[in-house]
């Protein structure tokens, strides 16, 4: 029921069926990379994410997740399984090297697409804590950058005092937490980045605790507004009120996450 409920969802509609947007694509390899992640079968969850890395840079805000896996000491989780990652991204380009592209021009999309200054704003369409008036790209996007790993390990040294066999409820979860932290730490975030975060978290709630499933509706909501001007043009509720409800679904979020794991009745790794 979680899983028809996702497919029916206004975002999985606007996004793909009527915006004719890839996140769907990307996102299918990264749900299965968090499938395997529940299996402890990480050498098939990074593979698939080097795969879901080929079709969208964004992938990658499920990657500090598994490096909090590694930190927490996951058993079977290994160093070399992270070289998936950029050997899939090699493995990707080699269809258009083959068919007479540049290796340059095949290989530096990504840092293209990173550097590109016409994405020189704090927020493109997403409504995370750079849109209650931070909007200085030049001056803020490096220590936005530096905000975002500050809050990482912030999570890991919570998380690390508790170094439990954790549960794969609570797995699910902190790869949820992980790439929400991105959407709302990171300059030039779209409207579009927390595809993978809505459809998890709507079905985390579903299966784990309907009775908190709160943040959820708020970032549907927020994900509605948001596809609505942008497709339709229709008029919206104020941007930093979103920022205020999605702000605070995100903090409940992170709350949650560490009280899981501080109340998870698990052994202990040795």
């Amino acid at each position: 029921m979680a899983a028809l409920v996702t497919l029916l969802l206004p975002v999985s509609l606007l996004n793909g069926a009527l915006w004719k947007q890839c996140d769907s694509v990307y996102t299918l390899f990264l749900v299965i990379a968090v499938y395997y992640s529940l299996k402890k079968r990480y050498g098939w969850s990074f593979f698939m994410l080097g795969i879901s890395f080929i079709f969208k840079l964004q992938s990658i805000y499920l990657l500090p997740a598994f490096v909090l896996l590694y930190l927490f000491g996951e058993k079977g989780l290994r160093i070399f399984h992270f070289m998936w990652i950029p050997g899939m991204y090699l493995i990707g380009g080699l269809p258009a090297i083959l068919s007479g592209r540049r290796i340059l021009d095949t290989y530096d999309c990504y840092y293209h697409q990173a550097t590109n200054k016409g994405f020189n704003a704090m927020t493109i369409g997403m409504p995370n804590i750079y849109a209650l008036g931070l909007s200085d790209y030049p001056a803020l996007s490096m220590p936005a950058i530096l905000i975002t790993l500050c809050v990482f390990i912030f999570m890991a040294l919570e998380l690390c005092q508790y170094r439990k066999k954790l549960s794969g409820r609570n797995i699910l979860y902190i790869c949820i937490w992980c790439m929400w932290a991105c959407v709302m730490f990171l300059p030039a975030q779209h409207e579009r980045y927390n595809y993978p975060v809505i459809l998890l978290l709507t079905a985390y709630y579903l299966l784990f605790d309907i009775r908190k499933i709160w943040p959820a509706v708020v970032i549907n909501l927020i994900s509605c507004f948001q596809y609505g001007e942008c497709l339709f043009a229709s008029e919206q509720i104020d941007f930093r009120l979103q920022a205020v409800a999605h702000i605070a679904a995100f903090a409940y979020v992170t709350y949650d996450v560490v009280r899981q794991v501080r109340q998870q009745p698990v052994e202990f790794t040795e």
